[in-house]
C-alpha cells in the first residue's frame, strides 16, 4: 500500500492542476462599451477578434505603441473593439460569419495582400458598401497599407553569387495561368524571342525546382535574371516575386505595379531593375526586353552595376525601399499599425458622437438584435490578467451567444 500512495497522489494532483488550468477565464460582461472616453489602454487594450485564430488562441502584442490583443475567442465579441476578416480566408479559419455590432464604435476590418483586380471587395467603395470600416491592403491609399517587404524577414544586402557562378539566364515562377495583365503571353513571347527561360511554375512549365522557399532562392541565385511578373498591374501590389529576386541577387525583370519605383533599392529604378515597357504589342515589348537582357548577359560590368547597390556602405539608407522598411519598423509592424488604426477610428468616433452615446451598448433589440447587449452586466470592458503570455493558450470565454456559422466561406484559390 505504501508503494501505491506516492505514485497515486502526484498523479491526482497533476489531474487537479491540469483541470484548474483548463477552466475558462470568465470576465464579467459590460453595460457600457469598451470604446469610451478616458479609457486606460494599458489595463484595457484594443481587442481584435478574427476567425483566423483558433477559439483558444490569445496573443498580446507587447511591443506595439498601442496596447493590443489578437484573439480567436469569437464569443467575446460584445466586449471587443474590432472584427477582422482576411480575404481569402485561411484554410484553418473558424467557420464564422461577421456578427452585428454590439456597440456603435466597434470596427469591421478587411485585410488582404491580394490584388484588387482579383478581389474587387478590397476597393474602398466596395468595402464600405459591405460595412467594413477599415481596409488593410497593399493599396497605398488603404487605411493600413501593407507591404510584402515586411512580411518576410529578408536580407536584401545578402551578396549575390559571382558572375561566373551564374550559369543560367532567366527564371520564372508563375502558377496562376489566369492573370489579368497578359503576363503568360509575355513570357511565351520572350521564349519565342530567344530568351532561355527556366519556368518552374505550373504555367509554361519546363523546369523543376524544390518545393521549399530555400530551394527557390537557390535557383534564383544561379540565374542572371528573374522574371518577376505580377498577376495584375495595381498600385502597391508588389509581391515576393520581386523581393526574393532582390535578395537572391538575380536582377528583376518586372511587370506589375505602375509605382514600382516606390519599392526600389536604388534612387534610380533603372540602376537595379529592368522594367517591362507598358505600351506596345506583346511581341514588341518582349523583343525590347530580350534585346536588353542579351546585352547585359554578355557585359559583366554593365550587369554588375545593377547589383552594386548591395555593396553600398549605407545599405538601403535613403532609398525608396529603405524608407519603406524604416517606416514599417517605426510603426511596429502591420499588426501594430492595424491596432493603431482601430484606436484612431474609435477616437474619431468618440469626438464626433454626442456625449455618452458612443460608449453605450446597444439594447437587446438594438443593432439588429443578434449580437446586442443581452446579459451584459458588470465592468465596462474585458479585464485582462496582469501577466499574459506572448502567444496562444489563454481562453477568453464568455457566456455570450456564439457567432452564427457561415453559410459559405470567402476562401479562394491562390492568385500568385
Amino acid at each position: 500500500m505504501r508503494s501505491v500512495i506516492p505514485a497515486v497522489v502526484p498523479r491526482t494532483l497533476l489531474v487537479v492542476v491540469v483541470a484548474i488550468l483548463r477552466i475558462p477565464r470568465v470576465y464579467p460582461a459590460a453595460t457600457q462599451c469598451a470604446q469610451r472616453p478616458h479609457r486606460n489602454y494599458s489595463a484595457h487594450p484594443i481587442i481584435i477578434l478574427s476567425p483566423d485564430y483558433g477559439p483558444s488562441q490569445f496573443r498580446r502584442l507587447w511591443d506595439c505603441p498601442v496596447p493590443c490583443v489578437l484573439s480567436g475567442d469569437l464569443k467575446s465579441w460584445p466586449r471587443a473593439d474590432a472584427w477582422l476578416e482576411r480575404l481569402p480566408a485561411k484554410k484553418h479559419a473558424q467557420p464564422a460569419r461577421r456578427p452585428n455590432k454590439a456597440c456603435p464604435l466597434q470596427q469591421f476590418v478587411l485585410l488582404s495582400q491580394e490584388s484588387e483586380v482579383h478581389f474587387p471587395l478590397l476597393k474602398h467603395e466596395a468595402a464600405r458598401a459591405k460595412g467594413f470600416d477599415i481596409v488593410a491592403s497593399t493599396n497605398p491609399a488603404s487605411d493600413v497599407p501593407l507591404s510584402y517587404a515586411a512580411r518576410f524577414k529578408l536580407d536584401f544586402l545578402d551578396p549575390p553569387l559571382p558572375w561566373g557562378n551564374k550559369t543560367k539566364a532567366a527564371a520564372a515562377f508563375v502558377s496562376n495561368c489566369g492573370a489579368k495583365n497578359s503576363r503568360l503571353e509575355l513570357l511565351a513571347a520572350l521564349i519565342a524571342a530567344g530568351l532561355k527561360v527556366n519556368s518552374f511554375g505550373k504555367c509554361l512549365h519546363n523546369a523543376n525546382a524544390g518545393s521549399t522557399r530555400a530551394a527557390k532562392m537557390q535557383e534564383l541565385k544561379r540565374h542572371l535574371f528573374s522574371l518577376s511578373f505580377e498577376n495584375s498591374n495595381v498600385h502597391g501590389y508588389v509581391t515576393e516575386k520581386y523581393y526574393q529576386s532582390l535578395v537572391a541577387g538575380s536582377v528583376p525583370v518586372y511587370l506589375g505595379a505602375p509605382d514600382i519605383a516606390r519599392f526600389s533599392p536604388t534612387a534610380d529604378l533603372g540602376e537595379s531593375v529592368v522594367v517591362v515597357p507598358e505600351k506596345g504589342s506583346i511581341a514588341g515589348r518582349a523583343a525590347q526586353v530580350a534585346k536588353v537582357l542579351a546585352v547585359l548577359a554578355k557585359d559583366q560590368r554593365a550587369y554588375e552595376r545593377l547589383l552594386a547597390w548591395k555593396q553600398r556602405p549605407a545599405g538601403l539608407g535613403g532609398t525608396p525601399l529603405g524608407q519603406l522598411l524604416e517606416a514599417e519598423a517605426r510603426g511596429g509592424g502591420s499588426n501594430c499599425r492595424l491596432c493603431a488604426a482601430v484606436r484612431a477610428k474609435i477616437g474619431a468616433g468618440l469626438r464626433a458622437a454626442p456625449q455618452g452615446k458612443a460608449s453605450t451598448a446597444h439594447g437587446a433589440h438594438g443593432a439588429h438584435g443578434a449580437h446586442g447587449a443581452h446579459g451584459m452586466t458588470g465592468e465596462p470592458s474585458m479585464k485582462l490578467p496582469s501577466a499574459l503570455p506572448a502567444g496562444g493558450g489563454l481562453l477568453l470565454a464568455t457566456a455570450m451567444a456564439p457567432v452564427v456559422p457561415a453559410a459559405r466561406s470567402r476562401r479562394g484559390p491562390s492568385r500568385k
